[in-house]
């Protein structure tokens, strides 16, 4: 299952907590992993991100007899992306910006009534993606006033926010994984390592204390897949022996994490006090 592509927009976890699933169920601590290309490692480092569509709405014309009566949709579109492309210089380096153009046109000879695209927007955490986003929207915005076309940008729903590892129970994880036969990098210096995709795990990370170690899979012949995650080759790979006997030392790993916050006497309050201390600014707006 999770070699297949994802769905990410739908925001499942996301959803169940919006609707107070998770409250119901009293929870202390959430406990996940995830598959990687490589490396074993306590802390899933990811970026917050949301996603929307754009739609430019213009005027058809011929482009040769009546260029003057039309109002170009594409030129529009292609407008906003060449704004945000002068606009990189000035971006964090840990932030994204990416999308594809949907429609553009349908006859060389006819200027284009409607053009569209989908994009997605990533930084390091929630502050940072609300000034990205704000920024990017104008970029949109001066498309339609440079062209006169009409601009419809649909936010998506159930944005991720960047993941919050908690240190204690990263640490008890390396303690268990180890002890299962596998190896940790320095945990101090893994946590320097720049952000890479999103998760909904984010948004449940800053709600409650949470680790989302992440390990590496393997092809039949004991190799990384060629790939990673989401794509044909990881898929290939997910299904391996190898891999699943992997999956399961992960497993036991964090069964162990949950062993010690139960029988450790004041592990779950200082757990809860980490968290406390490092969570990040929310800003994550309800779309």
């Amino acid at each position: 299952l999770f070699g297949t592509p994802a769905e990410e927009s739908l925001g499942g976890k996301i959803k169940m907590h919006e609707a107070g699933i998770f409250k119901d169920a009293n929870i202390d601590i959430s406990l996940i992993s995830h598959p990687m290309r490589i490396g074993d490692t306590p802390w899933m480092i990811t970026s917050s991100t949301d996603r929307f569509d754009v739609e430019y709405y213009g005027t058809e014309a011929h482009a040769a007899a009546g260029p003057w009566e039309g109002v170009n949709a594409q030129d529009a579109l292609l407008l906003a992306n060449s704004a945000i492309s002068y606009m990189r210089q000035q971006m964090r380096p840990t932030d994204r910006f990416h999308g594809i153009i949907t429609s553009g046109g349908q006859t060389i000879n006819v200027i284009p009534a409607l053009a569209s695209g989908s994009y997605q927007l990533r930084a390091d955490n929630e502050v940072y993606l609300s000034n990205l986003t704000d920024r990017v929207m104008a970029a949109f915005e001066a498309g339609a006033l440079g062209t006169g076309a009409e601009l419809n940008l649909t936010m998506r729903p159930y944005g991720y926010a960047n993941m919050v590892s908690n240190d204690l129970l990263g640490e008890h994880f390396a303690e268990w994984f180890e002890g299962l036969g596998g190896e940790m990098p320095d945990l101090e210096i893994d946590k320097l390592r720049d952000a890479s995709g999103s998760t909904d795990q984010g948004n449940l990370s800053q709600e409650w204390p949470s680790v989302s170690p992440t390990f590496g899979i393997f092809t039949d012949n004991g190799t990384a897949p060629s790939t990673g995650p989401h794509t044909e080759a990881f898929q290939v790979a997910a299904g391996t022996k190898l891999s699943f006997e992997k999956a399961l030392m992960v497993a036991k790993a964090l069964a162990g994490v949950a062993v010690d916050v139960f029988t450790v006497d004041g592990l779950l309050d200082e757990i809860k006090e980490d968290f406390e201390a490092n969570k990040t600014p929310q800003l994550r707006r309800l779309r």
